[in-house]
């Protein structure tokens, strides 16, 4: 489990694109939330690399009606970072930002729940799905992910590898992962929009 998660106001919460420049195989198409953006570096995870793993395969049966609630209810690829670590994000009910922020504004825990933005929560897998209740709808699973060193993500954005555009809470839970990319690229204006249709192997058209 990744602890401590803190969104800064940079680019956290944001999504990274990846743009058909990029050459690491790791994250063709993909979609990336960011989770944090600090100078010390970025985190985020993958949202469209469904694995074959069934959830209940690798989390107790108790997390079961949260995860089959965002289908498909598999673990997704999150990044090639600790590839072990469990990330479990969720969609907050009801939510009270007010309750999650400390007398200075900072983010902190509420028992298993820290939230993030947009609705969007990290849970704390160790704990029990009980103690989510009412604040969770529903999780979603991710298992490693993306991570950079200070100043890497930002020469990767400056040299085409990456577009940056606003988040969904939907994109998170999308039952079409495999539509992510181009429905994340078709709802943009200008040029993103076009690149929607950008073939996947266009040597061949």
């Amino acid at each position: 489990m990744i602890d401590g998660i803190d969104p800064s106001p940079v680019l956290a919460g944001r999504l990274l694109v990846a743009s058909p420049k990029l050459s690491d195989s790791n994250f063709d198409r993909s979609i990336v939330l960011l989770l944090e953006h600090r100078s010390e570096g970025a985190l985020g995870v993958i949202l469209n690399q469904p694995s074959i793993t069934k959830v209940h395969d690798v989390l107790a049966g108790e997390w079961e009606p949260y995860v089959e609630l965002a289908p498909p209810a598999v673990v997704f690829a999150g990044g090639p970072v600790s590839p072990g670590a469990a990330i479990g994000l969720g969609r907050m009910h009801d939510l009270d930002v007010m309750n999650f922020l400390d007398g200075a504004g900072s983010r902190v825990a509420r028992g298993p729940v820290s939230y993030l933005f947009n609705g969007i929560c990290v849970v704390d897998l160790s704990t029990s799905p009980e103690d989510l209740t009412p604040s969770v709808d529903f999780i979603r699973v991710f298992f490693g992910y993306a991570g950079w060193g200070p100043g890497q993500l930002e020469n990767e954005i400056d040299s085409g590898a990456w577009m940056t555009v606003e988040s969904v809470t939907n994109d998170v839970f999308t039952v079409h992962p495999e539509r992510l990319w181009h429905d994340v690229l078709f709802r943009q204006e200008g040029d993103l929009a076009i690149m929607a249709n950008y073939p996947i192997h266009p040597r061949l058209n």
